[in-house]
């Protein structure tokens, strides 16, 4: 099985499967590349500012931005690019990047009983909302490139971002 034939979950958008792209405390960019089959540098971060999360993407969607739809999973250890990781939506930080909408989903491992309590963005506390705003509206300040913050969504607002997106890739493939 290559990651070509993983899908956004038989669970979305309850549970999704992420794709993870840049773990934690990484500098640096990497993305998928579908002619490749694999991940690529995308660029070196100017800034000294680390991936505060894993961060990676839903398989079989579709965002408004062109690209599948961006999840940031809480956990405490770095994954692993390239691991398929079941995730709980509990939120969705709204964003409007170089012009175009570019939503995060915030979730957490369908299975880490440490943060089998959080449900939502409250329960990760305001702080979190904070340091995920701040790194998300100062990542690019030397790249010269615009990123505004545009607020959160709950966790109704995140499914329906992923159900978009679903139907997004649907659509798209249908008209290939």
């Amino acid at each position: 099985m290559s990651l070509e034939d993983v899908t956004a979950g038989d669970s979305a958008p309850d549970e999704v499967n992420v794709v993870i792209e840049i773990p934690q405390g990484c500098g640096n960019k990497y993305e998928y590349d579908k002619d490749m089959g694999m991940l690529k540098l995308d660029r070196v971060q100017p800034t000294t500012m680390k991936q505060p999360y894993d961060y990676g993407f839903i398989p079989d969607t579709l965002s408004d931005d062109g690209d599948p739809l961006d999840a940031l999973i809480v956990i405490e250890e770095p994954l692993y690019p390239n691991v398929v990781v079941p995730c709980r939506t509990v939120g969705v930080l709204k964003m409007i990047d170089d012009g175009d909408y570019d939503e995060k989903l915030i979730c957490v491992a369908a299975d880490d009983k440490q943060y089998d309590h959080v449900r939502s963005l409250e329960d990760l506390g305001e702080h979190f909302q904070k340091k995920i705003a701040h790194y998300f509206q100062h990542y690019k300040d030397l790249q010269n490139k615009e990123v505004e913050i545009s607020g959160w969504g709950d966790v109704d607002e995140a499914h329906e971002i992923t159900r978009t997106a679903i139907s997004n890739h649907q659509s798209y493939t249908r008209h290939k």
